[in-house]
């Protein structure tokens, strides 16, 4: 994977457009088009400031390739603590999915409440309107 693969990829993943890392980064859109298609070479003030854009440093940045770009999206920058041999294990990865889905449940469960909360709100907020209004 060469860096314009895994800027794109990076980019891509944060539902950027083309147009939202030109303005990133002050270029324009036809320029940055260029840097990832590669009909461009990447200076380096641009790599820093991409680097910046990504938070992450420039080593970080050209380290990424397709294997540790998944990890660093599953388990984030501190995939190099996990014994990577034992990803390729199902059992791993399936422990790993399973929190992931228990984080999941959890920030639902979270979100309900505070939807819950906001209707009882409302609620006290239209109770304390019609009391005004009769008053």
């Amino acid at each position: 994977m060469t860096i314009a693969q895994t800027i794109r990829t990076l980019r891509e993943m944060k539902n950027w457009s083309q147009e939202d890392m030109a303005a990133k980064l002050n270029i324009s859109k036809s320029s940055y088009a260029r840097l990832e298609t590669e009909s461009s070479q990447i200076k380096l003030h641009q790599l820093e400031k991409i680097a910046e854009i990504f938070e992450m440093d420039i080593a970080r940045l050209l380290e990424l390739n397709d294997k540790n770009l998944f990890l660093d999206i599953v388990f984030g920058n501190n995939y190099k603590n996990i014994d990577i041999g034992n990803l390729n294990t199902s059992e791993t990865l399936q422990h790993e999915i399973e929190k992931m889905q228990m984080t999941i449940q959890h920030l639902e469960e979270k979100l309900s409440d505070k939807e819950l909360i906001i209707k009882n709100k409302d609620n006290e907020i239209n109770l304390l309107k019609k009391l005004y209004n009769h008053q």
